[in-house]
């Protein structure tokens, strides 16, 4: 197992992020929606490592909840930021009609 010294994986995040910048304007948001999950599981397992947060059962059932109320909330304020598929599936099962 190789023993990589972790300034390189903060060059190589600080260097990948600016792919964002190839995305149109329209979908930045949308493509933040979806790294919001995984980039919480990423702070979460950070403060577990450096012994500031705990483990805690179910925890994914938690980050899975607030993940989904993020996009919700989008999906009921901001409609235009969500693609047009993501739109017509939630519609789909929330629909009242």
């Amino acid at each position: 197992m190789r023993n990589d010294h972790k300034l390189v994986y903060w060059i190589i995040g600080f260097l990948s992020s600016w792919s964002i910048l190839v995305e149109k304007k329209s979908r930045r948001s949308e493509l933040a929606l979806y790294a919001l999950p995984r980039a919480m599981d990423s702070i979460y397992e950070i403060l577990y490592h450096h012994k500031i947060f705990y483990k805690f059962r179910h925890g994914e059932i938690l980050l899975f909840a607030v993940a989904m109320s993020v996009i919700m909330h989008f999906h009921e304020n901001e409609q235009d930021t969500i693609s047009p598929l993501l739109n017509s599936i939630l519609l789909r099962f929330l629909d009242s009609k």
